[in-house]
């Protein structure tokens, strides 16, 4: 995953680009364990405040749960990694 047009973009303007590549993989003991503990997160409470009188949270919970348990990558617990880039640019 590296991204190609970045320098193209930025180098005509006076910058220069650095790129790096990075993960971070989420775990937990297992997916039930890891949904209940993001059914606590700030962000998840406010989202479910809004989609739950709409009937739409637990239809996207069911479609949370079926692409982390598509992704996830640990036989015997629980753990999805997020790649991503770190795009630095710098005035030359």
């Amino acid at each position: 995953m590296r991204p190609t047009r970045s320098p193209a973009l930025f180098e005509p303007l006076g910058f220069s680009i650095e790129l790096e590549e990075a993960a971070l993989t989420f775990r937990g003991r297992s997916l039930d364990d890891y949904m209940a503990e993001m059914d606590v997160n700030p962000l998840a409470v406010a989202g479910t405040a809004v989609l739950e009188p709409r009937g739409e949270a637990k239809p996207l919970r069911r479609r949370i749960r079926a692409i982390l348990e598509a992704a996830n990558e640990d036989n015997y617990a629980f753990a999805v990694t997020s790649r991503y880039v770190i795009a630095t640019l710098r005035r030359r």
